[in-house]
């Protein structure tokens, strides 16, 4: 086997390996951090909701209320739903004659 073939095979090996063992070790730990606002966090969560808030603006309150790993989670989901993809809008009428926004 040559020289450049053997380091290949062990670089794939090690590309392959690593990842899923950095992983594996990342879900351990977490599913190990026990979020103790969690019950409170989602009661704000209902009573904002309740009160008439949307839904986002009652994950951006409990965010601001408090700062554990379930609140970051809650404040990631509304950058996640804040994202809208531009070529929805910018090309879904061009085809029509409508105008795209610039």
């Amino acid at each position: 086997m040559t020289f450049a073939l053997r380091n290949t095979l062990i670089g794939a090996a090690v590309g392959y390996i690593v990842p899923a063992y950095w992983l594996r070790i990342r879900v351990r730990r977490r599913k190990h951090q026990n979020p103790a606002g969690a019950p409170d966090a989602l009661d704000m969560l209902t009573i904002g909701v309740e009160a008439g808030l949307a839904f986002e603006s009652a994950l951006l309150q409990v965010g601001k209320r408090w700062d554990n790993p379930l609140t970051r989670e809650f404040a990631q989901a509304v950058r996640e739903m804040r994202v809208e993809p531009r070529a929805t809008w910018r090309y879904s009428g061009w085809w029509n004659g409508a105008a795209s926004p610039s």
